[in-house]
């Protein structure tokens, strides 16, 4: 029973450590409340427009048309606020580089090099997660740790490590933690918060992997002494 207890314990650790944080719930429930906000007032200005045309007795064709385009304007304007181009979103589940913003549609570039044209139908109704919004960013890397590696000291030690390099925020500071694999053992993880505006993510995560390395190539040998 204990080790069962423990097993589903260490699997709920494990799923928790992939789930997102509170930090990144904030900022989709702000996306959702800016969307909201902004339907809610694209509404209004139809339901004001539609009041001044009855005032002029407009014709029922053209009031018609003129609602659609003072609606679909005001939805445009709330969605060039959330993002501009150049910013990295996440929109349909597809996230890339915002290349072009038209009134059919949005163009991004993944990272993959592909083009995606999003319908702004879908953009307008849809969640909206802009990824450089804020200058940094959560970063994790993992690795798996060789059994037999003596464990202590090991995260303290590297967290002192990563937290003297200076492209790494110092708040949040870094958060390093062993975590249970599912294929058994232990993987050490390592979060940390970098303004990827003024710093190369990529050159930076394989700099810290070498940290990291070498960290636990130094417990191995430890180890063995």
């Amino acid at each position: 029973m204990g080790a069962m207890l423990t097993r589903g314990v260490s699997a709920w650790d494990t799923l928790r450590s992939y789930l997102p944080d509170s930090h990144d719930l904030f900022k989709v429930a702000v996306a959702i409340l800016i969307l909201v906000a902004f339907y809610l007032l694209a509404r209004l200005v139809r339901l004001l427009a539609s009041k001044e045309l009855r005032r002029v007795k407009a014709d029922p064709q053209v009031a018609l048309l003129v609602n659609r385009i003072v609606f679909l304007t005001a939805l445009v304007i709330g969605v060039v606020t959330a993002f501009s181009e150049l910013d990295e979103i996440t929109v349909d589940n597809h996230t890339g580089i915002v290349e072009n913003i038209e009134m059919r549609a949005t163009t991004l570039r993944t990272s993959e090099g592909e083009q995606v044209i999003t319908p702004n139908s879908l953009v307008y109704t849809g969640t909206i997660i802009n990824r450089t919004r804020y200058p940094t960013r959560l970063f994790t890397l993992t690795a798996k740790v060789p059994a037999g590696v003596a464990l202590d000291g090991l995260t303290d030690k590297l967290k002192e490590q990563i937290q003297s390099r200076p492209e790494i925020a110092r708040d949040p500071p870094p958060h390093i933690a062993l975590q249970p694999s599912i294929e058994g053992g232990l993987t050490l993880e390592v979060r940390y918060w970098l303004d990827y505006r003024r710093n190369d993510p990529l050159a930076v995560q394989a700099a810290i992997g070498q940290q990291v390395y070498r960290a636990l190539q130094s417990a191995e040998a430890s180890s063995k002494r």
